[in-house]
């Protein structure tokens, strides 16, 4: 890297020439196939992604060893800091940016219109609508292994909406050997959600690590919502407003129901102890009520 390259925003001291957020509007294509700048973009944009990825299986080991709270804890914040970088590297490619903010100068649509012809079809048992759903799904799921290791490690049900099974069939079928291997081998382990419910089940933790977990937890999901959105809104930019709508609004109920309610939980396992109301709606207060 060129002096003062090796840290800062997206970089890391001795990463080399690794694409980055730091590098990414120095990606170039070696060799292309429709030759306009649109081809030159969307490869940048994923293979920049790709470059980020390590720091995301990186934050996925720290989670599948993560034991006690504080590793945990620690692990959903790593996990959280790499989904964000993959966010950022979206909107420098102008996807999912405010109006008139800096970003690239191209016109998305364009390069479907022209690639679609020497895409592969959809495998026929995906059961997938048209060849426009089939093109839309591959292109959602282009950035690979993330999406599927991510949604394992925060307990998102994998659903059978078309996002789902598309991505089921590259998991298996379509991404390269080692990427499967390692995919496999972080699905054979419990995913955090269900590690952090199996505690708060056998009450082994106290208040404050309830909230510290849960507070890591529904963050990464957060992060993790932007970053999917961000996805949709590429589909979107590439094949228009209506594509994959039904099926996003699937895959955004799903990851919104993985958040975690831990606390909500605790008060009403522990309030018929204690003689007190055992739904959360009961310890509401009125606005004249609050400060007492």
């Amino acid at each position: 890297p060129a002096e003062g390259e090796g840290e800062g925003e997206g970089g890391a001291e001795g990463e080399g020439d690794r694409p980055s957020l730091r590098r990414m509007r120095r990606v170039v294509p070696c060799q292309r196939f429709v030759c306009f700048e649109e081809e030159d973009w969307f490869v940048r944009l994923h293979v920049t992604l790709a470059g980020e990825a390590g720091r995301l299986v990186e934050a996925a080991r720290h989670c599948v060893g993560a034991c006690d709270t504080n590793e945990q804890v620690r692990a959903l914040q790593s996990l959280e800091g790499a989904l964000e970088t993959l966010v950022r590297v979206h909107y420098v490619a102008g996807i999912g940016q405010a109006p008139g903010a800096d970003a690239p100068k191209v016109t998305p649509a364009l390069l479907m219109g022209r690639m679609h012809r020497f895409l592969p079809p959809s495998p026929p048992e995906l059961g997938l609508a048209s060849e426009a759903e089939a093109r839309a799904v591959r292109v959602y799921c282009a950035s690979g292994i993330d999406q599927p290791m991510v949604l394992h490690l925060l307990g998102v049900h994998r659903g059978g909406h078309a996002i789902g099974r598309f991505r089921e069939w590259q998991a298996s079928a379509d991404l390269p050997t080692p990427h499967r291997a390692f995919l496999a081998d972080v699905r054979c382990c419990t995913p955090m959600r269900e590690r952090v419910e199996a505690a708060v089940g056998g009450e082994r933790l106290a208040v404050q690590e309830l909230a510290r977990l849960e507070l890591a937890h529904n963050s990464c999901i957060d992060m993790a919502l932007r970053l999917f959105t961000r996805r949709y809104e590429l589909v979107r930019a590439l094949l228009g407003v209506d594509a994959l709508a039904t099926s996003w609004q699937h895959e955004r109920g799903l990851i919104q129901e993985a958040r975690l309610r831990l606390l909500v939980e605790r008060r009403e396992m522990e309030g018929p102890r204690r003689g007190l109301p055992t739904r959360a709606h009961a310890y509401k207060r009125e606005p004249t009520e609050r400060g007492r």
